[in-house]
Order: structure tokens, then C-alpha cells, then sequence
């Protein structure tokens, strides 16, 4: 742990100040006990509403979500936090109207705008034009739907985790950030456009927020999306998040597009 916190304190400070249902999950080999618990709880909070969202134990994140509730000019000691503002916080973004994901979005996009305010367009046109690769076998096999997430591994170990499963107390898929800030730093969106935007993708594509790091947001989505759909949806994410394409080996957004066609799940990181 870079910044000096051990992990045993992590784990208890990310817990007292997600203040709600919690599950540890030490680092493992892979992520099938986590993945097994989290397709649980999806369908436990459909029922008792809450939304359950994997969170690595990470010392940047901890800095973040601890340090960042105080006021500026507050003495503060390393790893805690102030519950009140906390509150303060998680209130004032849950009662905050939102603007127009959709449009937050549309603010976004620059290059392929005319593509994505096009009514009708000639797929095949589209994908040269945003640099699709045609005639994969992999993209046209139905059976072979991506479906992990990535967030969660080290990638220095190769291991999953450690992390918790927090069972957030909101109703609404994108409500989660009002209770785990992300954003506002470098070109990530700030808690509000991320709670619009998500409030979008979920009405739009039952997207859920599913993995949250200091860095990568991760949803999970209950089926991969038609290509005409997949290609102004791949724009949006283009917009949202640039680094999922130019930080990509050779990756355009007509290939992301046709990841979107077989993938289960969404994935963003912002450098």
C-alpha cells in the first residue's frame, strides 16, 4: 500500500463509511465466489431496493472518499473522514435534479456528431468510416457474449481483489455515485453528469453500475446491444470516456462499437 495505510484499516474504513451491507472478499485467483455473490445480490436488490456494487480496496480511492469530506482548512489525520459531511454530501446529490444524460452526452461528442444525429445511416457505410473490423469470427459467434469485468485485478499479481460488495441503500441504479463519488478530475464527468449519464444508459440500455475504482467504472448490461444502436452507442462512449479508444492498441470506435454487439458488460478508464 503506497501511502502507508494497511490493509486491515481499509477494509474497516471503507465499511464505516459506505455505512450500509457489506461483504469482503479477500484477493483470489479469479473472481467466480465474487461474481456468483454479486448475481445474487443484483437480483436481491431488484427486490428490497438497493444496488450492489463491487468496490476494490484501494489506497487512492480510500484517500479520495476519506480526505476529500472535509472542509478546506479542516485539520484532518490520515484515513479518517467526516460522517456528517459525508451525509451532508450524499443528501444534497440525491435531491440535485439532473440534466439530460443524453444531452450531457451530445455536449460531448465532437468528431462522428453528424453520424450520431442521424436518424437512418447505412451501417456498413458507418463502420468503415469509424474503422470497424469486419469478419471476425469471434464478434459473429452469438454464443460467445463477453460477460467479466476487469477493475477488480491487480495487474501486477494477476489477482482478484480484495474487495467489497456493498449493498448501496438507493433506488435507482444511478444513485450510486451520490453515495460513491467518481469523477471530476482529468476529462471523467463529476458526480452529477455521472449520475445523468447513467440514469441515460440505464433507461436506454438497463445498464447498471456494477465496478467502481479510483480510476475504471465498470456497468453491467442484461444483453449486448444491436449493431445500428451499438454504433451511436459506442460515439457516446467515445465522448464520455476518450481513452477507451485512444488509449487502445490500434482501437477506433467502430470497433468498440462491435464489442458492444457481444458484451455483457461496459468498461471505462480515464488516464
Amino acid at each position: 500500500m503506497s501511502r502507508g495505510y494497511k490493509l486491515s484499516d481499509m477494509v474497516s474504513g471503507f465499511i464505516k463509511y459506505l455505512d450500509c451491507p457489506c461483504q469482503y472478499f479477500e484477493p483470489a485467483a479469479d473472481d467466480s465466489a465474487l461474481l456468483s455473490v454479486y448475481r445474487k445480490a443484483r437480483k436481491q436488490g431488484e427486490e428490497e431496493g438497493f444496488v450492489p456494487v463491487m468496490i476494490p480496496v484501494d489506497d487512492i480511492l480510500w484517500e479520495w472518499l476519506s480526505m476529500d469530506m472535509f472542509e478546506e482548512g479542516e485539520q484532518k489525520t490520515e484515513g479518517e473522514f467526516d460522517a456528517e459531511q459525508v451525509l451532508s454530501y450524499r443528501k444534497e446529490m440525491l435531491t440535485t435534479p439532473l440534466e439530460d444524460g443524453r444531452e450531457i452526452l451530445s455536449s460531448m461528442i465532437v468528431d462522428y456528431k453528424d453520424i450520431y444525429e442521424q436518424d437512418d445511416f447505412d451501417v456498413e457505410e458507418v463502420l468503415e468510416e469509424l474503422g470497424g473490423i469486419e469478419d471476425d469470427e469471434e464478434m459473429d459467434d452469438e454464443d460467445e457474449d463477453i460477460e467479466h469485468f476487469m477493475g477488480y485485478y491487480d495487474y501486477s499479481s494477476g489477482e482478484c481483489g480484495p474487495v467489497i460488495l456493498a449493498k448501496i441503500p438507493v433506488k435507482n441504479p444511478w444513485e450510486v455515485f451520490a453515495w460513491v463519488p467518481f469523477g471530476g478530475w482529468n476529462e471523467c464527468p463529476d458526480t452529477l453528469e455521472q449520475m445523468a449519464v447513467a440514469k441515460y444508459w440505464f433507461e436506454e440500455h438497463g445498464a447498471v453500475p456494477a465496478v467502481i475504482t479510483h480510476d475504471v467504472l465498470e456497468f453491467d448490461v442484461p444483453r449486448p446491444v444491436e449493431m445500428k444502436k451499438a454504433i451511436k452507442l459506442a460515439i457516446e462512449q467515445y465522448g464520455y470516456c476518450p481513452d477507451i479508444v485512444e488509449q487502445g492498441d490500434n482501437a477506433t470506435v467502430g470497433m468498440l462499437a462491435e464489442m458492444l454487439t457481444v458484451s455483457k458488460s461496459w468498461f471505462f478508464w480515464w488516464d
